[in-house]
């Protein structure tokens, strides 16, 4: 930025500003030739780098989504969305079987909503027709690309607020408390 207000490097200013285009039009011209050849599908946000990928689990078809610092993070089965993919996942079946009657469930971050499907879907054991969840997820075009890659479709049950976390929290102890 100090090299850009320098007055006597006009040649250098040019240079940088050329520099920084070349790396943009790089990083376009990647994001094109890893979908081409690879099949990832790059998505730039203000708060990540989304790459989106299939992948084969045990002779089964299987999407993920990775953010940096280059592990995935979320994962779905193209044949069957609402079903849980990666071990971490299966862990979330603790939280109906410790609360059977749960009628609200708050998930904070959404990454590629693979928890809030399989909860809607009934398979969590919960009353899906009643059950209302609503996530937290801070970057919206992570919402937009679990719509355009995971599955994820407008639900009335389903509320998504984009915001951070510990806003959200906050705000809603506050309300709580002046009450």
């Amino acid at each position: 930025a100090s090299l850009l207000a320098h007055p006597r490097a006009p040649l250098a200013r040019l240079a940088l500003l050329a520099g920084v285009g070349a790396l943009a039009w790089a990083s376009h011209a990647y994001a094109a030739f890893a979908e081409r050849y690879y099949g990832v599908r790059v998505t730039e946000t203000p708060y990540n780098h989304i790459r989106v990928h299939d992948a084969t689990q045990a002779g089964r078809p299987l999407r993920l989504l990775v953010t940096d610092p280059g592990r995935y993070q979320s994962a779905a089965y193209p044949d069957d969305m609402a079903e849980l993919a990666l071990p971490y996942t299966r862990f979330y079946a603790l939280g109906p079987a410790m609360a059977p009657g749960a009628r609200r469930v708050l998930m904070l971050g959404g990454g590629g909503y693979s928890v809030p499907k399989w909860l809607l879907s009934g398979r969590a054991g919960l009353n899906a027709d009643t059950l209302r969840v609503d996530v937290v997820e801070l970057d919206p075009g992570m919402t937009g690309v679990a719509r355009q890659h995971f599955g994820l479709a407008d639900d009335a049950r389903l509320r998504i607020f984009h915001e951070d976390a510990r806003a959200f929290l906050n705000r809603r102890a506050q309300a709580r408390a002046g009450q």
